[in-house]
């Protein structure tokens, strides 16, 4: 009886978990679609420190009472910590993503991202000591073979070298960064990690976009506050908090692969609110993703029907 309680228990925060992710990686879906309806107006530096900035801001107060009610202080090791996120999460990872989309289509920037669970399950064995499982292997065959599909619906194939490198350079640094919360997430907590790293990349930044575009004011008064605000709370602070909260019950590696599921998601998107069209390439990689995924989830089944 004790047994099935705590495997009920725990089938509760793993279906937690991987509803975190479903909405975190929902969220993430819309960055493109809402950059393109609403208009943020903003050279590509700036637009990530604006909207880092603004959510490490936001959830800056709790974050200084989180820290406040830890029992040791913040070490000089707890500040590299958090630097090396904020220069890999955000400085390094975000400003490629944003810099690549100016060389590539939006849909074709979110099909390349969200390969990065390959390099998270290629980093995990070794920072984060996750075994690796032929499932995983699996479900990243399936992913990968899904995105190639979606290539040959939005014509990712021919984009330019720059922004495919660019791109390349983004996933990786936020798979090691997706690995990294992964590992500090039990000392510092999501708010923390997402507020200070939030933080600590948009300054790092700050010099680059001034440095290459120029002053920042002209393009603040006439930009479009409501995207930015969106996706400043909704896709940033919101679901970064929401995957980080998926990641840390789930595991780094299968957490990641709900990356699979951002073109499929950003592709319907488009289809309800831009009225891009659907075609069988597009339904076809659909297909292989929520395959993968059945490949991820599936250990959550069996534990549903355990026994009495």
């Amino acid at each position: 009886m004790l047994q099935h309680r705590f495997d009920k228990a725990e089938w509760k925060e793993q279906a937690a978990g991987y509803g975190a992710l479903l909405a975190a990686i929902a969220l993430f879906s819309t960055i493109e679609v809402a950059s393109k309806k609403l208009g943020t107006g903003l050279p590509p530096i700036l637009m990530a420190v604006l909207r880092f900035s603004i959510t490490g801001l936001i959830l800056l107060l709790p974050a200084v009472k989180t820290l406040r009610l830890r029992k040791d202080p913040l070490a000089l090791t707890d500040f590299k910590n958090l630097l090396w996120m904020g220069s890999i999460g955000v400085a390094l990872s975000i400003g490629l993503y944003h810099l690549a989309i100016t060389h590539m289509q939006a849909n074709a920037a979110a099909i390349l991202f969200s390969a990065n669970p390959v390099f998270v399950i290629l980093f995990s064995p070794f920072l984060l000591k996750e075994r690796p499982s032929w499932k995983n292997g699996a479900a990243v065959a399936l992913g990968l073979v899904g995105i190639a599909f979606f290539f040959r619906h939005s014509g990712a194939g021919r984009q330019s070298a720059t922004g495919v490198l660019l791109m390349l350079g983004a996933e990786i640094a936020f798979a090691l960064y997706t690995v990294l919360s992964k590992k500090f997430m039990p000392r510092y907590g999501a708010i923390v990690i997402t507020c200070f790293a939030g933080l600590i990349g948009s300054a790092i930044l700050l010099p680059l976009s001034l440095l290459f575009e120029g002053n920042p004011l002209p393009y603040l008064l006439h930009c479009s506050w409501p995207g930015i605000l969106y996706l400043a709370v909704f896709a940033t602070a919101i679901g970064y908090l929401a995957f980080f909260f998926g990641v840390v019950t789930v595991g780094a590696s299968r957490g990641s692969l709900f990356f699979f599921l951002k073109p499929l998601l950003a592709s319907l998107f488009a289809w309800v609110i831009l009225g891009e069209r659907l075609t069988p390439d597009l339904l076809t990689g659909g297909v292989f993703i929520l395959l993968a995924l059945i490949f991820v989830i599936w250990p959550l089944s069996n534990r549903l029907i355990s026994p009495e």
